[in-house]
């Protein structure tokens, strides 16, 4: 006995089922069956989460240069920075004292 065979067009099907042809053709590279390929809804992507700034944040990032605005701002690192920046002015000025101070203490 014979098996009967359909011929069916694959691309019209995908069509008629608002599936893109492509999605088709790959669900049966993937041993899907013709059926199924052609029947199975596409499922959405889910979009990963983003993660939202506050409205200051934001205005910061907007007023930043073109260059630097995919710079990611750490607020820890800019405290990081403040700190540093205030140590290094207090050991030179504490550096500036023992210049002045070996300087007037020589003249005497």
């Amino acid at each position: 006995m014979a098996k009967a065979s359909t011929k069916i067009n694959i691309a019209a099907e995908a069509r008629k089922a608002g599936i893109p042809e492509g999605t088709v053709y790959a669900r049966l590279r993937r041993g899907w069956s013709v059926k199924k390929a052609i029947t199975e809804p596409v499922h959405e992507h889910k979009r990963p989460k983003v993660k939202r700034v506050s409205a200051k944040t934001a205005k910061v990032i907007n007023d930043l240069p073109r260059e630097s605005a995919n710079t990611v701002v750490d607020p820890q690192l800019d405290d990081f920075k403040r700190e540093t920046k205030a140590m290094a002015y207090t050991v030179l000025a504490a550096i500036v004292v023992l210049l002045l101070v070996s300087v007037l203490g020589g003249m005497s």
